[in-house]
């Protein structure tokens, strides 16, 4: 495939056979988002494409995304997890992992109910929440809220508290029949679990030495007419370290390869100053990510190849791409020359300046943020990573990275999106929370930091409100 992203957060064959995949779409919006239950998000395993915008249409030809990342323990050693087309192997399984061995056997994982993704909607929680706060002669439980994975199952030593969900009695056990109910973001959820230690088998992606990390995934989106809404998925990542290791020299990326209709013509970006990434193409279409709440430090590329600036094939390739390295050991420069960079193609499409993909060359890319101290570096610790992949069709070529970029960076702005109020403020099926909608006139609005907001848009905005609907 040509475009290859990864989107790297520095801080830090043969196995998927042993289960059934399961796949669940994001499709609430504009733009229709996969996710399989081992991580592999982007595309179905088990046959067709797993991302189109608009939901109606198929301009990405071909799209897989999943997870990198490495670090080093005490001693020196290299742990290395990453994932791309699972040719020659797999690095990540689904489900929770056994916290005792810091690795999940095949079998607890299908046992215990785990080997799966988790679907649901906020107007189904709503719906739960308010007979069981009107009703006197009891509710009925929605499969999909009776099935929530609130706890992990202690015979097979799993997490105690997995998924979450609002607690109404206190006790720290998932009970829906006592009132317990998800908490999500969106009006549209998928909740899946997966992690890089099976206690059988070695990684054979990367052929490096396992992490023993267990993520966390709620892939959401809102059900809104806001154009910037209407075509955003959002990713909340939790990672946690259940090895006995605290990594340091930590990196962690989001490789993906997205094919917008041919791949022949296919380019990439990167904007430092936006924390986003972007695929653009000779014709109208374009497709982005943005970081919420960490910063994106790191843009790279590589050629679809196995020269030393190509595909990497060992455990030290995969972690050297993370730090914008080539697998031959040359670091990333400015348009190819003397100069030492962390971002590849930073120039601006519209105004084809600065310095720009190229689509006579084919290379895959990837985009990365850094943020060393920050992802699960001591045994037991959660680190969070909040992202949203955004996507546009039907603009001019040349305003493509325009109208993506910019809608991502209003979007950032304007939308931290927090979990929905423990307890209904309505009886009636619409929810009374607000959500801002801010709409710039305006292609590049000017923002502006400061300690009471993390980004202010100044300059020609039209604001509104909607109720969320349920």
């Amino acid at each position: 495939m040509k475009a290859s992203v990864i989107l790297l957060l520095a801080a830090m064959c043969c196995g998927g056979a042993l289960f059934s995949q399961t796949y669940a779409e994001i499709d609430t919006n504009n733009i229709r988002v996969g996710f399989n239950h081992s991580g592999d998000m982007l595309t179905n395993l088990n046959g067709g494409s797993g991302l189109s915008a608009p939901t109606s249409g198929n301009t990405i030809s071909f799209s897989v995304a999943n997870l990198w990342l490495g670090g080093l323990d005490a001693g020196g050693q290299l742990h290395v997890a990453a994932q791309t087309y699972r040719q020659v192997g797999t690095d990540f399984w689904p489900g929770p992992l056994d916290t005792i061995n810091a690795c999940s056997f095949s079998s607890d994982v299908v046992a215990s109910g785990m080997n799966r993704l988790w679907e649901i909607t906020q107007a189904e929680i709503d719906a739960f929440v308010y007979c069981m706060n009107t009703s006197t002669s009891g509710c009925p439980v929605p499969q999909s809220i009776l099935d929530w994975p609130g706890n992990g199952n202690q015979f097979y030593n799993q997490g105690i508290h997995l998924a979450p969900f609002h607690d109404a009695d206190g006790d720290g056990v998932y009970n829906p029949s006592a009132g317990d109910y998800p908490v999500i973001r969106g009006d549209k959820a998928v909740y899946f679990i997966y992690n890089d230690a099976n206690c059988a088998l070695t990684h054979g992606e990367t052929q490096g030495q396992r992490l023993s990390v267990e993520i966390h995934g709620l892939a959401y989106a809102y059900d809104c007419a806001d154009s910037a809404l209407a075509n955003t998925v959002f990713i909340h990542y939790r990672i946690i370290n259940r090895s006995t290791h605290t990594y340091n020299s930590t990196y962690i990326g989001h490789w993906s390869d997205i094919d917008l209709g041919t791949f022949s013509d296919d380019r990439v970006g990167s904007d430092s100053l936006l924390h986003a990434y972007y695929f653009y193409d000779g014709g109208d279409d374009a497709w982005g990510a943005v970081f919420l709440n960490q910063p994106m430090s790191r843009a790279m590329s590589y050629a679809n190849n196995f020269t030393g600036t190509g595909n990497p094939s060992t455990a030290d390739d995969y972690y050297e791409l993370l730090r914008s390295i080539y697998p031959d050991g040359t670091p990333l420069t400015y348009n190819s020359m003397s100069t030492p960079t962390t971002h590849i193609f930073t120039g601006d499409p519209y105004l084809q300046t600065g310095w720009l993909d190229s689509p006579t060359s084919p290379a895959s890319a990837y985009s990365a943020a850094p943020g060393r101290s920050h992802w699960p570096r001591a045994p037991g610790s959660n680190w969070i990573w909040l992202t949203f992949l955004h996507a546009t069709t039907r603009t001019r070529r040349t305003k493509a990275r325009r109208s993506s970029a910019s809608a991502c960076r209003i979007y950032a702005t304007i939308m931290q999106a927090t979990p929905r109020p423990a307890t209904p403020t309505s009886h009636t099926l619409q929810c009374k929370r607000r959500l801002p909608l801010c709409f710039a006139s305006t292609p590049f609005p000017q923002a502006k930091r400061s300690a009471s907001s993390p980004m202010k848009i100044s300059g020609s905005s039209r604001c509104a409100t909607r109720s969320a609907a349920s």
